[in-house]
């Protein structure tokens, strides 16, 4: 399998990338190098993996990193659709104060199927109980 990633990784899938990357950080299938690995992710996000993405901005969360280039992460992953990137969004927008972005994430979430963004969007923004209810 490792063998079929590599080749598709060079040739720029962002989906192999991905998946090569996680073997390697985690050594599955090939040998653990976690610096090849993270630069695997990286390549996965620049071309635009949003789960790729969503991993570089967890990692630089846990280590204290830049917010601005956290957000700028979440932000390519939820243009492709992440609704985990426009979960963390919303919480970025409501801890800055802006209710209307945040609303705005939890939506487009919501459309796409995430149940977690209808619970927020039923506490945080529902105008009556039959709003919180549907």
């Amino acid at each position: 399998m490792a063998d079929i990633l590599s080749s598709l990784a060079e040739n720029g899938d962002p989906t192999a990338q991905y998946l090569l990357s996680c073997q390697t950080i985690n050594g599955v299938g090939v040998t653990a190098n976690e610096d090849t690995g993270w630069a695997l992710m990286e390549q996965a996000s620049d071309n635009n993996n949003p789960d790729a993405s969503v991993i570089l901005a967890r990692r630089l969360e846990a280590m204290g990193g830049d917010r601005a280039k956290i957000r700028g992460l979440y932000i390519a992953a939820a243009q492709h659709n992440n609704t985990q990137a426009m979960l963390w969004l919303a919480l970025d927008a409501l801890d800055q104060g802006d209710g209307t972005k945040a609303e705005a994430h939890l939506k487009q979430a919501w459309e796409l199927g995430d149940p977690r963004a209808a619970t927020l969007l039923a506490n945080r923004f529902a105008k009556s109980a039959v709003d919180r209810l549907t």
